[in-house]
């Protein structure tokens, strides 16, 4: 399969105190895997796998059970790291400005430890596993490297 890669360019406003706005201009990828739907599964496995997706509403890679024995799935990335590697660009200015969000899974244990800019210093948060924005990383260090 072949798999294309465009670059646009995204213009973003950011408010920047009480009156202030400025223009920052977010090259975003669209990786043709990135854009197409969930797929939990077709053939039924036994045990369900947390797989990642891409989430174009919220631009961010999101955790969801797969329960198929099907092999690579477009689409399907099996750590977030690499759905974040095809999907989100590599230098997110506008997603460092954004607010804290935990996700929105309730009742679930798909918590971990993630990290989030704030104000330009990386801080530490629990992340429920589903949902949440684009200012949620899986360490310190891809924080600090794409938020410095």
């Amino acid at each position: 399969m072949k798999i294309s890669l465009q670059i646009t360019l995204v213009a973003v406003f950011v408010a920047i105190g009480t009156a202030e706005k400025i223009c920052v201009e977010v090259p975003t990828q669209v990786n043709e895997a990135c854009s197409l739907s969930l797929d939990s599964g077709s053939s039924p496995c036994p045990e369900p796998r947390i797989r990642f997706s891409y989430n174009s509403l919220v631009g961010i890679c999101t955790s969801f059970e797969y329960f198929g024995c099907d092999g690579e799935v477009p689409g399907n990335f099996d750590s977030s790291a690499s759905c974040q590697s095809s999907c989100i660009d590599g230098t997110p200015t506008a997603r460092c400005m954004e607010s804290i969000f935990e996700g929105s899974c309730r009742g679930q244990d798909l918590s971990s430890t993630r990290w989030y800019s704030d104000g330009g210093e990386c801080k530490e948060f629990t992340y429920s596993g589903c949902g949440g924005n684009a200012n949620n990383f899986e360490s310190l260090e891809a924080c600090e490297a794409s938020c410095p």
